[in-house]
């Protein structure tokens, strides 16, 4: 997973929401990669996710985001 990929989409709300992979933080590297959503009004980390995030769906990255 390269970290700095991001991809914009938007939810049923009309909001549109950003995906960033980030890797892992420089001073504690077994925390390892996350995916970052966030909006205007919230932020969401998720740590466990395929490696081809990129690739799914607005409603299944959407789904990821809230533990679905």
């Amino acid at each position: 997973m390269a970290s700095g990929m991001s991809r914009r989409l938007l939810d049923t709300d009309g909001r549109v929401w950003v995906v960033s992979a980030l890797g892992p933080p420089v001073d504690d590297e077994s925390e390892g990669a996350s995916l970052v959503f966030s909006t205007d009004d919230a932020v969401r980390r998720v740590r466990s996710f395929p490696q081809k995030w990129i690739q799914l769906s607005d409603f299944d990255l959407l789904a990821l985001s809230r533990g679905r």
